[in-house]
């Protein structure tokens, strides 16, 4: 059974190469162009696989291989059965002329369909011209993986995700995280009390930084003050050198480390911090993630 994604990816290999070929000799390849994609936008399977030669070759990005007219048929059908409006773009890359009959194109291809899911795929077609004129020989497509996203960058610290309150410390730290509603920043934040009484709250957004290649974090805090960051990880915690402005204009800087201990507990330390000039002490706190409350 063939999935969502590798069926539109297959009919997207299909339909590729049939732009560059009308260099090759006059009308005939633009005429099978032409009547692939007018089959294409009537949904005609069996029109689709007659511009195949008899014995071609059709090879998914899965691995999975269709040998035949009578096999390109019937997936094609299943496919249109199943995605009737789909739509395909295609990225020639490179079309070589071998000979009088034969010719290479390779590219990518974009299939999407009608509820916008798509497929991105590379593709390598072999095109022969047979007494019947030029005939689609063999495909072979194979997966592009997508450029990676500012969310993939930040996984490797979403298990920040979540409530936390700190642990045995003189001052009640709580610490929440979310994803952004686009997905592509992590945004929370602090707050830090003592005696019931709030002393700081601090919005936090944590970034990727394409064009430095580091994630990066800004912080805002209740009092005016705010902070950038630089993360980083030796192996074992996450490194975050920061730059500091207090609401009167002071600066300083500070060496935070998150140290995972267990999916529900990290350290987090506050070391070589310099406020005007002037070293402070070190902080070490023990941060726990908050259970769910109970359901009423």
């Amino acid at each position: 059974m063939m999935t969502h994604v590798a069926t539109m990816a297959l009919v997207g290999l299909i339909l590729a190469p049939l732009g560059a070929p009308q260099e090759t000799d006059g009308d005939a390849p633009k005429k099978l162009a032409e009547q692939f994609d007018a089959a294409f936008n009537q949904a005609d399977a069996k029109a689709l696989a007659a511009l195949f030669a008899a014995e071609a070759e059709l090879v998914d990005e899965a691995g999975n291989l269709y040998r035949g007219q009578d096999a390109i048929t019937e997936i094609l059908g299943r496919f249109f059965e199943q995605f009737p409006e789909a739509k395909l773009a295609r990225e020639v890359e490179e079309f070589r002329l071998v000979g009088p009959s034969l010719a290479i194109e390779d590219g990518v291809t974009i299939t999407t369909t009608s509820d916008q899911a798509s497929a991105r795929n590379r593709y390598l077609a072999v095109l022969i011209k047979t007494g019947d004129g030029w005939k689609i020989a063999s495909m072979r497509q194979t997966a592009e993986e997508p450029l990676p996203t500012a969310r993939d960058f930040l996984e490797p610290i979403s298990w920040l995700v979540g409530d936390w309150v700190s642990e045995g410390a003189d001052q009640n730290v709580s610490v929440s995280f979310a994803w952004s509603d686009d997905g592509n920043f992590l945004v929370g934040g602090y707050t830090i009390e003592q005696d019931g009484e709030n002393l700081i709250k601090t919005n936090q957004r944590i970034g990727w930084d394409a064009a430095q290649g580091v994630i990066r974090s800004w912080n805002f805090d209740s009092d005016g003050g705010f902070s950038e960051g630089r993360w980083s990880t030796d192996g074992s915690a996450w490194v975050v050198k920061s730059e500091i402005v207090l609401p009167e204009g002071v600066t300083g800087s500070a060496t935070f480390y998150l140290t995972p201990i267990d999916e529900n507990r990290f350290l987090w330390s506050s070391l070589d911090r310099v406020i005007a000039g002037v070293v402070q002490p070190d902080v070490e706190v023990t941060i726990v993630r908050q259970p769910p409350a109970p359901k009423e």
